[in-house]
């Protein structure tokens, strides 16, 4: 199955770690380029009556790694990181509420490899990550958010299995949301499916999804 390079998905989360809030005083630009290889495995599941009757009960995770150049608003780097997300939603049937929790964070020390061919690649490191619960009251169609806080690191040991044959792909998307924000990203790369093996926070892993990529990806977030 061909789906679109992940890469993407890590130059979101990126932005999103280091804007700021948007504000109709405080006009904000971001621009993240990346060049080079990355690696992506995501997996979910959802469970129903848990932990009541009529009650749900969803678990995500993913793991993203890249190794390669990047410009975050004109300043550049160049080496590895590896990002991931532990999401937990649970929807309250006695309430109609929605609880999700969502953990995250993001290593420059891991220790990250990839074929130039697409064959294979591995991640393994010990990510620190933030913590942060929002629920939604869809009956008043309101919602909040904590503040995100520091919480347990993830440990991460993950192999990815190239999938022939190989694919080229482009890709361009434009999202709007909030009060004049959107967000405009562009990937051009090569790709190929995966097979994911390893652990993930202490537990062996098993990932419905993988893939691995080399190109180029930028986005630019813009409020007014």
């Amino acid at each position: 199955m061909k789906r679109l390079p992940f890469v993407g998905a890590l130059v979101l989360l990126l932005v999103a770690l280091t804007a700021p809030a948007a504000s109709a005083a405080s006009p904000i630009l971001d621009v993240s380029q990346q060049k080079g290889f990355s690696a992506f495995a995501d997996t979910g599941t959802c469970t129903d009556d848990v932990p009541d009757i009529g009650d749900q009960t969803c678990t995500f995770s993913n793991v993203n790694m890249f190794d390669g150049r990047s410009r975050f608003n004109g300043v550049q780097s160049r080496g590895p990181l590896l990002c991931v997300n532990a999401d937990n939603s649970v929807y309250d049937a006695s309430a109609n509420t929605w609880t999700d929790t969502f953990l995250f964070g993001c290593s420059e020390t891991a220790s990250v490899s990839i074929a130039k061919s697409l064959a294979s690649a591995s991640a393994i490191g010990s990510v620190p990550t933030e913590s942060e619960t929002c629920t939604y009251d869809p009956n008043t169609d309101t919602g909040s958010c904590t503040d995100p806080v520091a919480a347990a690191p993830i440990d991460v040991n993950v192999q990815w299995t190239g999938i022939p044959p190989v694919f080229k792909s482009t890709f361009r998307e434009r999202d709007q949301f909030g009060d004049g924000c959107s967000n405009t990203f562009y990937n051009k790369g090569t790709n190929s499916d995966a097979t994911v093996a390893g652990s993930f926070d202490g537990a062996p892993a098993s990932f419905d999804f993988g893939q691995l990529s080399s190109g180029f990806s930028k986005s630019t977030f813009s409020c007014h």
